[in-house]
């Protein structure tokens, strides 16, 4: 169902999402977009300020090292947004590691969520995901007709 306006969350869920994302905006414009598309990679300096600035734990809940326990939907697009503006890669990399962490937060068991979570929200580990049925994925060319 359609939801308009889309709902914001409490004023300190706001507020902190505002400043986190204020934090991010004024890091990327540090960083060189060109230098990560050109290499094809995310330098490792780049990837600890990110890890720093608490980019990788923002979909982990607190208590496992997370940013914050709620992250509201309008905070991950404007993230996502600026990350873009200054690289698809730097982009990806954030979206995998979010995407990376959610079944062990959704479905993990409290030993799962606190040995791996912790190292993925602080950076020190990066997350990846694997797509294992036929057919499955973002590979247009593969999509069949049945």
């Amino acid at each position: 169902p359609l939801i308009h306006p889309h709902p914001r969350g409490d004023a300190d869920s706001v507020a902190e999402g505002d400043a986190f994302i204020s934090e991010l905006e004024a890091y990327c414009r540090t960083l060189d977009g060109r230098l990560i598309e050109r290499e094809a990679r995310v330098p490792d300096d780049y990837v600890k300020g990110f890890a720093e600035l608490g980019v990788f734990g923002i979909k982990i809940p607190k208590e496992y090292g997370g940013a914050r326990a709620t992250v509201q939907a309008r905070d991950l697009c404007v993230i996502r947004e600026e990350l873009a503006c200054y690289s698809a890669l730097a982009d990806v990399m954030f979206g995998v590691q979010a995407l990376g962490s959610q079944p062990i937060v959704i479905a993990g068991t409290k030993e799962q969520k606190q040995k791996y979570l912790p190292p993925l929200a602080t950076g020190e580990q990066l997350a990846a995901f694997a797509l294992t049925e036929a057919e499955a994925g973002s590979d247009a060319a593969a999509i069949g007709s049945k």
